[in-house]
């Protein structure tokens, strides 16, 4: 592997062998909730009943935000709340396997932007599954650019030679 790309690879990952990455945790917005719930009601609204089960659903899925960021990177993670699109954020840490895992593993919304969903089934929640599919969630990771730039540019044997070679020397495990 060209040494340039390695130094440049290396400068993403800290002491502790990990890459900074964000995280926004969501569900679908009520317009599409109320679409989807119609959809599947013949044509009615949810009611406040509904909505209280819906509410609770989400609340449920956002409590479980570390189990499902623990699925993804092994070098914890923060809750920072939430963001205007109501999405609970944070910042977690992975190792360069589980970034390129993320990347290939997940849809890229744009550079850095790779996300999972349930309605692509990429990502598998429980509390959003019992609601029979009147609300979707999404797990978005936010890479580094530049190194998302890096790794999109290599092919998948490539990625996993230079893993290879960083857990070799050490510096990513």
């Amino acid at each position: 592997m060209e040494n340039t790309i390695i130094e440049k690879v290396k400068s993403f990952i800290d002491e502790d062998g990990h890459i900074d990455l964000a995280w926004a945790l969501g569900t679908s917005d009520e317009y599409m909730i109320t679409e989807y719930f119609k959809e599947d009601n013949d044509g009615e609204e949810p009611n406040d009943g509904d909505w209280d089960v819906i509410n609770d659903s989400i609340e449920n899925f956002e409590s479980t935000y570390r189990s499902i960021l623990e699925e993804f990177v092994s070098g914890g993670s923060r809750n920072e709340g939430h963001d205007s699109d109501n999405d609970l954020v944070g910042s977690c840490w992975a190792t360069l396997r589980e970034v390129v895992e993320i990347i290939n593993g997940g849809e890229s919304n744009s550079h850095g932007e790779i996300i999972f969903n349930t309605s692509s089934g990429s990502l598998s929640c429980e509390e959003v599954d019992l609601l029979e599919g009147c609300v979707n969630a999404h797990l978005l990771f936010f890479i580094p650019e530049d190194l998302f730039d890096l790794l999109d540019a290599m092919s998948f044997a490539e990625q996993n030679a230079l893993v290879a070679e960083l857990e070799a020397e050490g510096e990513n495990e």
